[in-house]
């Protein structure tokens, strides 16, 4: 695409191995009164999104006296303690976690 104030440029891409390496004008067009812009868009593709998330809060809700444990997974099959197992001081808690470290899913477990 040439981008100007004048009108009627036209283009040609040299294209190797996937790439534009040079560009012949056709047409040099009439009425530009600065340099025309040329932009390259990237080839077809579909859109896509990543969420990233660094860190988490794990809000437990817990009885009162009961012993707990944390565990942690990368992939729903492992799973490791996230510490050590803790009896409850109260029926709210929560916890942060640096995801890198711990794992992307959680579970609570109550344990004798």
């Amino acid at each position: 695409m040439i981008l100007g104030d004048g009108s009627g440029a036209t283009a040609t891409a040299i294209v190797q191995d996937g790439a534009v390496v040079d560009i012949t004008v056709t047409n040099t067009g009439s009425g530009y009164t600065a340099q025309a812009i040329v932009l390259i868009a990237s080839p077809p593709f579909a859109p896509s999104l990543e969420i990233e998330v660094s860190r988490v809060n794990v809000k437990l809700r817990v009885v009162l006296q009961r012993r707990y444990q944390l565990q942690t997974s990368n992939d729903f099959v492992t799973w490791t303690n996230q510490g050590e197992s803790f009896v409850a001081q109260d029926e709210l808690i929560t916890m942060e976690f640096v995801v890198g470290q711990t794992g992307r899913y959680f579970k609570l477990n109550e344990v004798p």
